[in-house]
């Protein structure tokens, strides 16, 4: 997987998620959530890139048929 691929950061994210889960103190699992959360985030916004670049493509091919 490379960054530029959701799947890397969905990945990510669960790994925080588990260290989330073995953190012994409060403050460290809270720091391994707001990992999670920003990878999520940032898959997020990678998906609606990718979905906007199908579109822009989709609607390039159009015009030029």
């Amino acid at each position: 997987m490379r960054p530029e691929d959701s799947d890397y950061y969905r990945a990510r994210a669960i790994e925080e998620r588990w260290l989330m889960k073995d953190a012994g103190e409060s403050k460290i699992a809270d720091i391994h959530a707001r990992l999670a959360s920003e990878y999520d985030a940032l898959a997020n916004r990678l998906e609606l890139g990718d979905q906007f670049t199908d579109k822009l493509f989709q609607s390039a091919c159009r015009e030029i048929n």
